[in-house]
């Protein structure tokens, strides 16, 4: 099987790699902390909803991935054609090498929806707490 290369993501200060994704996109609230150096840096993570449509086709299909699959169909068409001669049903062994080339991504998928729903949740609740903290505000100054 051919395998995608990784984008790593490392700390600015002492280079640890903190993130390994086919994309070059991670979801996060823009900064982190390094476990290794102890500094906080901006990591230019974005949320899903302040996400682009481009950003999350590229987020949910990269460009690595997505070639992936295809060589790997191609890799399984390959196959099929070499095996003619021994196999009945060239079609069925087609489509075996295909979903053997998309379990990764279906797993990759099921991974990218655990990361949504977190980085949605942790948007909702930085929305609910400047609303907080605003309506808080007001609310101590308003007379009574």
């Amino acid at each position: 099987m051919i395998f995608p290369r990784w984008y790593k993501f490392a700390c600015p200060y002492c280079r640890h790699i903190y993130a390994r994704s086919l994309s070059c996109i991670l979801l996060g609230p823009g900064t982190r902390h390094c476990k290794k150096c102890r500094h906080r840096f901006f990591d230019d993570s974005i949320e899903w909803p302040a996400a682009s449509s481009k950003q999350k086709r590229e987020y949910l299909f990269p460009e690595r991935a997505v070639v992936y699959f295809m060589a790997n169909v191609l890799l399984g068409v390959a196959f099929a054609v070499a095996a003619r001669p021994y196999a009945r049903d060239e079609l069925a062994v087609a489509m075996f090498f295909a979903g053997c080339a998309s379990l990764p991504i279906l797993v990759r998928l099921l991974g990218c929806a655990f990361e949504i729903r977190h980085s949605t949740n942790r948007r909702r609740t930085a929305r609910l707490l400047e609303a907080v903290y605003t309506s808080g505000s007001v609310a101590r100054s308003w007379p009574r």
